[in-house]
């Protein structure tokens, strides 16, 4: 059928042709309606990022449109923006629209939308710790972020003390077990804990130096 645009007075004409041609006339008839624009919903997409990642596209969602109307039927193109950019923190931020002007046939409304900023993941790398002697001196732990944030240290277990990352052995033969924390920040998660042990044994006897055989006889004597 006749599809008519929004507006007052519009025209819609009824055309009436018989099957009995005989006993009835065609007939045509025009009637004035009001027609009202149809609600056009325009949407700025929900968005989601990590902290320290690209922006990712912003789309538009329309409902509402009929009679399979395109969303070119907005006169002027409608743009999606946020102020969020890759080094925002971590947070909400939100999406505006911009644009869209006049329709015939629609009332359009915007409703802007939010990009979601998550902290970031990190992992640490912290590799094998080789086996120890009791009397060997302190050594310093080295381990990375993939955030580059700084790496803490716990001794779990073991005969060792630590003083910032420099490990002291206390001179106990055991394992030692250290673990590798990073605790992240507003726009870092924290990182999972990894863990290494080494044994530390008991270092060897110092060897017995042994005195040369006397090459003379010895004489020993007596007195009262």
């Amino acid at each position: 059928g006749t599809v008519l645009n929004a507006g007052i007075n519009q025209p819609l004409t009824a055309n009436f042709t018989p099957t009995d041609a005989a006993n009835y006339n065609v007939a045509t008839a025009t009637v004035a309606l009001t027609v009202n624009r149809a609600a056009l919903t325009v949407t700025a997409d929900n968005k989601t990022m990590v902290f320290g990642s690209a922006v990712p596209p912003l789309t538009i969602t329309y409902a509402g449109l009929v009679n399979g109307d395109l969303p070119n039927v907005v006169t002027s193109a409608l743009l999606a923006s946020t102020p969020a950019t890759a080094v925002n923190a971590v947070g909400s931020y939100p999406i505006v629209l911009a644009g869209g002007g006049a329709t015939t046939n629609y009332a359009v409304s915007l409703v802007n939308g939010a990009l979601t900023i998550t902290a970031a993941a990190q992992t640490i790398a912290f590799g094998p710790l080789p086996d120890r002697l009791t009397t060997d001196a302190p050594f310093a732990l080295s381990a990375s972020a993939s955030s580059a944030l700084p790496v803490g240290w716990t001794v779990v277990s073991g005969p060792a003390t630590l003083l910032g990352n420099v490990l002291t052995l206390t001179g106990a033969a055991d394992v030692v077990t250290v673990r590798a924390t990073q605790p992240g920040n507003g726009n870092v998660a924290a990182a999972p804990a990894v863990e290494r042990s080494f044994a530390v044994n008991l270092a060897p006897c110092p060897a017995l130096a042994l005195l040369p055989a006397p090459t003379q006889p010895l004489s020993f004597s007596l007195t009262a």
